[in-house]
């Protein structure tokens, strides 16, 4: 199986396929609890501007797309409307007796893993990618999952994210800033 960055037009395209399938709004209730769900939608245009000149994590399986993590850049944030909340209160955040401004960090855009392939290690490998792709470049990886997500924070606390913070957004759900170190 390859895990590592994206190398084509044609890996965003899958991206963008596993998803559609995966979204909160195409999963019956019982499927969201059990399986976990993503947020938000993405197009190939905005995935391949995201990420700049770095790329996102990829895991496949011959033709079929296993799962990715995408890489979002600070800098690029403001293409994505949804994430406007969680931008807002990243700056009065602290790690480590520091502001979190004062790090390197990228967020991770939305992480997925194909139904077929969940519970075998390609989760943890993403992330292990990405640590191992960017550590040269990023002292954090910082995300948000829905309290509503608890497969998404289970699997998050296993591969050592912490709650940096906590917020609830304006319809009263909450959410889970977490961070990662590179460096571990």
């Amino acid at each position: 199986m390859y895990v590592g960055p994206h190398r084509s037009e044609k890996d965003l395209e899958a991206i963008i396929a596993l998803q559609r399938i995966n979204m909160e709004d195409a999963l019956q209730e019982g499927e969201i609890a059990a399986e976990g769900f993503v947020t938000i939608r993405y197009d190939v245009p905005t995935l391949a501007s995201i990420c700049g000149s770095h790329h996102h994590i990829i895991a496949s399986d011959s033709s079929d797309l296993a799962g990715y993590a995408l890489v979002l850049l600070r800098d690029k944030a403001h293409l994505v409307p949804f994430l406007e909340p969680m931008m807002g209160v990243l700056n009065g955040i602290s790690y480590q007796g520091k502001n979190l401004p004062d790090f390197s960090w990228f967020i991770m855009g939305q992480v997925c893993v194909a139904k077929a392939y969940r519970g075998k290690g390609v989760f943890e490998n993403l992330y292990n990618a990405m640590k191992l792709e960017y550590h040269n470049n990023f002292s954090l990886i910082i995300t948000e999952i829905s309290g509503r997500n608890t497969r998404s924070i289970r699997a998050h606390e296993k591969v050592g994210f912490k709650t940096l913070h906590s917020f609830k957004d304006d319809r009263g759900g909450d959410w889970y800033i977490v961070g990662l170190p590179m460096f571990s």
